[in-house]
């Protein structure tokens, strides 16, 4: 399982842009009194591991490993914390542009 908090570096909203369909900052909150404190986007991923372990040698001295891990997305949303004209945590789970799957490659 993988867990991933990635906290921005400057507090913003992010949303999908209708157009172009990218993940962009949304800036429009500060012209209407809100004030963030807080931001961050969570995702979490069940992964399975597929690899080869071969060893060679004397009392299996030396080995090689490597392979490929897939994953298919359980959670993710946005998270913010906000005062002013709006305030309170709020959650976003929708239009993240997020893959639901992801893969890589193992090495050692």
């Amino acid at each position: 399982m993988e867990i991933n908090n990635f906290r921005f570096e400057e507090n913003m909203i992010i949303k999908k842009d209708p157009f172009t369909g990218y993940i962009v900052p949304d800036y429009s909150y500060t012209s209407r009194g809100i004030y963030l404190k807080k931001s961050k986007l969570v995702t979490g991923y069940f992964n399975v591991p597929i690899t080869l372990k071969v060893r060679w040698g004397k009392m299996n001295k030396w080995y090689m490993q490597g392979g490929i891990v897939g994953g298919w997305r359980f959670n993710g949303h946005t998270k913010i914390k906000a005062s002013g004209n709006l305030s309170g945590n709020f959650k976003n789970y929708k239009d993240l542009n997020l893959r639901n799957f992801h893969w890589g490659i193992l090495r050692a």
